[in-house]
């Protein structure tokens, strides 16, 4: 449950009110429900029980939140532990708490240059499986690797720049062997980052690579296409913008008018399953 305090009362009073009506024998002693309740932004209330699962991604940690439980052993450490989803970017930001740490990390979102405060409330991200990087320039390279030095278990990996440039040639500086989704794609962008022949190159003699089973990524033309599939030996699935395509230009697609998937069967083996996504028309997927 959530719900906003009284402006024209006393903050830690109605919490001590909210709480106390929790602690009667019937909750317990009968029947053992503790009860968890909280305050974040200075009015907004949280309160639910303890074996109830509850998103706390959007829980804003700082040192001026209440928290108070009928549980003896419980405080807001434990709450912060149960936090495994951070998916807002710039989530670290507006952090002020100088003692509570997030150590159970499972999906994260991050924006580019990563603040001190990343770094003091992350003990580590050995359970990470799941980045996205946005706003990233070559300068930011070292905070990539210094990330994936972090997080052994990392399985999907998205990078995402505010404009397109040749920065992401640094990404493929970056050392990590058992990533198995790789997206480069950022379909919400106006402007998207096409990636030519010798990116390519880079990408599939890179260690990211290495592992990769997914693949999104946009190229400029089709032979960069016949090329990542030729190269990358554990690809199973390539999703894919091409920038000579028709449909990436007109962006729409006439079911007898598609040229580029009959090219694309007459190049690849015949094992391969060739579709075009009718709800985006730019990509297409490759089936390996």
């Amino acid at each position: 449950m959530t719900g906003t305090l009284a402006e024209d009362r006393n903050i830690e009073e109605q919490i001590d009110e909210l709480i106390d009506s929790f602690r009667s024998s019937f909750w317990i002693d009968e029947h053992r429900w503790f009860v968890r309740c909280f305050t974040e932004d200075g009015r907004k209330v949280y309160l639910y029980t303890l074996s109830n699962t509850f998103n706390y991604h959007e829980y804003t940690i700082s040192d001026s939140n209440l928290f108070k439980s009928t549980d003896p052993h419980d405080d807001e450490q434990k709450l912060c532990n149960s936090i495994n989803n951070i998916y807002k970017e710039t989530y670290f930001d507006q952090i002020k708490s100088s003692h509570l740490r997030l150590p159970n990390i499972k999906y994260l979102r991050i924006k580019l240059p990563i603040s001190d405060q990343f770094w003091a409330i992350i003990p580590s991200l050995n359970q990470l499986r799941f980045l996205q990087i946005y706003s990233y320039i070559d300068t930011f390279q070292n905070q990539l690797q210094a990330l994936f030095d972090l997080a052994p278990n990392l399985h999907s990996v998205s990078i995402y720049q505010d404009q397109p440039s040749s920065s992401y040639m640094s990404i493929f500086k970056s050392k990590y062997t058992s990533l198995h989704n790789l997206c480069l794609l950022d379909s919400t962008q106006d402007c998207i980052h096409c990636f030519d022949e010798d990116e390519c190159v880079a990408l599939t003699r890179s260690s990211l690579s290495i592992q990769c089973k997914i693949l999104s990524i946009s190229v400029t033309n089709r032979e960069n296409i016949i090329y990542l599939i030729e190269n990358m030996c554990n690809l199973h699935l390539l999703i894919v913008e091409c920038k000579d395509d028709e449909c990436f230009k007109a962006m729409l697609v006439m079911e007898n008018n598609d040229e580029l998937i009959p090219w694309l069967k007459n190049r690849l083996p015949s094992t391969c399953s060739i579709t075009r996504d009718y709800n985006e028309p730019d990509t297409i997927r490759i089936w390996l």
